[in-house]
């Protein structure tokens, strides 16, 4: 009893310090008020604007230059020039409040202008820097940008102005603004290599947008089908649980008792040790991943060490093993066998995920609808963290960083994932609850393990419930696993095809 208590304290800690560690960081407050006065610790492009830019040019080469489209991906370059900070300045998206929020940053509000000047005109751009300027710090380096953008779109072309500019001012502006700083000195000339370059890299973004709605779409039609499919067969009592109970597993097994430490005679609580020494190897990678990027910055091997570093957490679902269980019982308590056939099962997990779509594009839905009133009453519930490594992986342009980034969520994940929470942790919660309250709290530790806002917990643990059922159904973890490869495939490569252009 008093071994049982301690280990589940230790697990509780290892998952909260875990928690604190992958919590989203949201930029701070200076810092915000630093950027909003056009002075940061770093410039450069936004993700966002630059997406819309983009896909504006790309859109652009179908629709050619109609005024109301032009004027709709505007208003989404104004949006997302602000939503870095949640910021909603009252003169680009909407009404005052009685109480304002903190401008977005004057470097994303610069490149906003820019891109209007290729939207709607040049006393468009010229209107939004004559709002920007009045908030910039007198010592700001956007100053000197803002001057240079009043010359080129109040009359000289961007190549003049270009000219003008010594070597090193014309590299510092475009480190700054990227694309737009490119667009910028390149205003008046149509046939801009930088604009067929946006028009290309957009195209392929507006495609894949495309392509992954129609994939949801379809997959989402399919779902409602099998969802049908599932409630009759349960209506009919033909969804027979196939989890093998652990007492009646036990005893099956000779060797149940045989353990080297004897401190779990029963073999009851191996399974809650070993996801505490994989939350204790998870947290030890996380700090010292952390402690040398403060040391020495982001550099690429601090990647590298970060993402293959992770293939060593796999060693950690061994812990059972090396504790002295036997190998077939592992396997079968682990849930690492072939239950009805590898194939069979594989379509019974792809089955439960179809199903289960509706569901989630359902609460997808209502989550966005929550968020957006919520920032409309001014409860920032899904803030934006102060950096997406996800994001930075993607837009990183390292084919070998991306390969390593889609491995590990299609491969990795998946299988020490689905080991960790619906084998090892399941397996546990299975001794003493219902499987209810198995599927919830294995759900609850895969969520909060990601990392997210809160608001957006509800996504993955719905997820969690949906591969929670698979097990727990199935028996085996393979229909879990297949189903939690083909939802990370597909995202990330979507996520993969649209941020991947932003440095083309």
């Amino acid at each position: 009893m008093g071994w049982r208590i301690a280990l589940a304290l230790i697990a509780l800690l290892l998952l909260i310090a875990v928690v604190i560690i992958q919590r989203p960081v949201a930029v701070p407050a200076e810092r915000k008020e630093l950027a909003a006065a056009g002075i940061a610790e770093e410039y450069g492009p936004s993700v966002e604007t630059t997406m819309v830019a983009k896909m504006y040019f790309g859109m652009r080469t179908i629709v050619g230059g109609d005024p109301q489209f032009a004027r709709m991906m505007q208003e989404s370059a104004d949006s997302a020039a602000d939503f870095a900070t949640g910021a909603r300045p009252a003169e680009v998206v909407g009404p005052p409040r009685e109480k304002p929020d903190l401008p977005p940053p004057a470097h994303t509000r610069m490149q906003a202008a820019v891109l209007a000047a290729e939207t709607l005109g040049e006393e468009a751009a010229l209107d939004r820097l004559r709002r920007v300027e009045p908030v910039l710090a007198d010592d700001s380096v956007l100053r000197g940008d803002a001057a240079i953008l009043r010359r080129i779109y109040g009359g000289e072309s961007g190549a003049e102005v270009s000219a003008l500019m010594e070597d090193a001012e014309r590299t510092a502006f475009l480190d700054r603004h990227g694309l737009f700083g490119e667009l910028a000195l390149s205003h008046g000339d149509a046939q801009a290599d930088v604009r067929t370059r946006a028009a290309r890299s957009g195209l392929i973004m507006v495609m894949g947008i495309m392509g992954f709605g129609a994939v949801v779409v379809l997959a989402g039609l399919a779902g409602i089908g099998m969802l049908i499919y599932f409630c009759v067969l349960a209506s009919r009592g033909k969804l027979r649980p196939r989890f093998v109970e652990p007492a009646r597993l036990a005893a099956a097994d000779e060797g149940a008792t045989a353990w080297g430490w004897g401190l779990d005679p029963q073999g009851r609580l191996i399974w809650l040790e070993t996801v505490a020494v994989f939350l204790a190897a998870f947290l030890a990678l996380g700090v010292s991943g952390d402690m040398i990027q403060a040391r020495v910055g982001p550099k690429p091997w601090v990647m590298f060490y970060a993402l293959l570093g992770q293939w060593l957490l796999v060693l950690t679902l061994f812990w059972p093993v090396v504790r002295g269980m036997p190998w077939q019982r592992w396997r079968g308590e682990l849930g690492w066998h072939r239950g009805e056939g590898f194939f069979k099962e594989v379509g019974a997990g792809l089955m439960v995920y179809l199903a289960s779509l509706p569901i989630y594009m359902v609460m997808a839905i209502l989550v966005a609808i929550t968020v957006i009133i919520g920032k409309e009453l001014g409860w920032d519930l899904a803030p934006a963290p102060e950096d997406n490594k996800l994001v930075d992986l993607a837009t990183s342009g390292n084919p070998l960083l991306i390969a390593l980034l889609f491995l590990l969520a299609t491969l990795w994940a998946p299988v020490v994932e689905e080991s960790v929470f619906r084998g090892a942790l399941y397996r546990h919660m299975r001794w003493r609850l219902a499987p209810v309250l198995a599927v919830f709290l294995t759900a609850l530790a895969f969520a909060i393990m990601h990392g997210y806002a809160p608001i957006q917990l509800v996504m993955v643990g719905l997820l969690g419930v949906v591969f929670a059922l698979i097990r727990e159904w199935r028996g085996s973890l393979i229909g879990a696993m297949a189903a939690h490869f083909v939802h990370n495939a597909v995202v990330l490569t979507f996520v993969i095809v649209l941020f991947g252009q932003m440095g083309k």
